[in-house]
């Protein structure tokens, strides 16, 4: 299961689709930026890379 950080810095009162944030998963590097209800979705909903690219990009970031 992932884990987000969520920071949410405007809303419209009575528009819950126009936010503007930035999301976080817990445990990678960055934070990947939404302008919209429909983009904090597809950033949430992203598919899990497989296994070997994770593995890839940690020991990369360690060598």
């Amino acid at each position: 299961m992932k884990t987000y950080i969520l920071r949410i810095y405007r809303y419209k009162k009575g528009k819950p689709h126009n936010l503007v944030g930035l999301v976080e998963e817990v445990g990678t590097k960055g934070s990947r930026g939404f302008t919209n209800l429909e983009e904090l979705w597809e950033i949430i909903n992203s598919p899990i890379p497989p296994l070997s690219s994770r593995y890839k990009r940690v020991i990369g970031v360690l060598v």
